[in-house]
């Protein structure tokens, strides 16, 4: 996504947002998965969901260095986020799917399910 994952105005909210602070309106997946507590306080797995998105963040990397928001965010989370910097540096999060178990205070925990889809060029 351009930008640096934004969920943008139309994503999140109501339901997802309920689900996780990363998928509220305006907000930004990666940087609330390493700056929100609420993210990781909510994640059961979320070493597992770290790994993903610095492995999404450095696939973008080589398509997205004209960008200079997705710069900035790198450069912010680096800065900011120790788990950022040894995510990044470990490199080894298999491609596919997978699913991520989230922890909401009132209905408990639910499972997300995930897979990647490439196309391709």
């Amino acid at each position: 996504m351009p930008g640096g994952l934004d969920a943008g105005d139309g994503a999140g909210g109501g339901l997802p947002g309920a689900l996780s602070p990363a998928f509220c309106p305006g907000a930004n997946p990666a940087r609330s998965t390493f700056l929100h507590p609420g993210v990781r306080e909510r994640t059961e797995s979320w070493e597992q969901v770290a790994d993903l998105v610095a492995r999404t963040l450095e696939e973008s990397l080589h398509r997205s260095l004209e960008d200079a928001r997705f710069r900035s965010l790198v450069g912010e989370l680096a800065a900011r986020s120790g788990a950022f910097s040894t995510a990044w540096a470990r490199r080894h999060v298999p491609p596919g799917g997978g699913a991520v178990a989230f922890t909401h205070p009132l209905v408990g925990r639910l499972l997300l399910a995930h897979q990647e889809l490439r196309a391709r060029t």
